[in-house]
């Protein structure tokens, strides 16, 4: 532009440093269907296993569009999963919760400890018949798990 310090030179620079622009690329961009991917299982290092073995899993449900999500993340690896429910019942967040802890055990760690809110208080009895006997915290009924709470504020 006339009066301006802006060469060509700054404006190939800038796309070097910051890539194309973003508006340009979804114009340009053909939408294509979302196909589900397969889940690829990745090895776990040996070393991470030994060292952070015993798991304390926080655990909840969170809402994007009226879709119900459960999620959790262990404490020392940070490790999340989330997983998409049809409803909140016990029986669906156990199977959800099954799913994940077996996950972990197949992996080579320990689900030690449990925490959640109250709503998760209705599979008490389910969680103590698993086979590493995890303790369970749920929150108080006015109060929310803070260990999952901070971790899903990014949704």
């Amino acid at each position: 532009m006339p009066g301006s310090d802006v060469t060509m030179d700054d404006v190939k620079a800038t796309e070097v440093i910051w890539g194309q622009s973003v508006l340009k690329l979804k114009g340009n961009t053909v939408r294509r269907d979302g196909k589900r991917q397969v889940q690829s299982i990745v090895k776990v290092p040996t070393e991470l296993i030994k060292l952070h073995q015993d798991v304390e899993l926080a655990i909840d449900c969170f809402f994007v569009n009226k879709h119900v999500f459960f999620t959790t993340i262990s404490t020392k690896i940070s490790f999340t999963t989330i997983t998409h429910l049809a409803n909140r019942t016990k029986e669906i967040i156990w199977v959800a919760l099954s799913a994940t802890y077996k996950m972990y055990l197949l992996r080579g760690f320990r689900i030690v400890v449990i925490k959640g809110d109250q709503e998760f208080a209705s599979i008490s009895d389910l969680v103590v018949g698993l086979p590493t006997k995890p303790s369970l915290d749920w929150a108080a009924a006015s109060q929310h798990c803070g260990l999952i709470e901070r971790n899903i504020r990014f949704l």
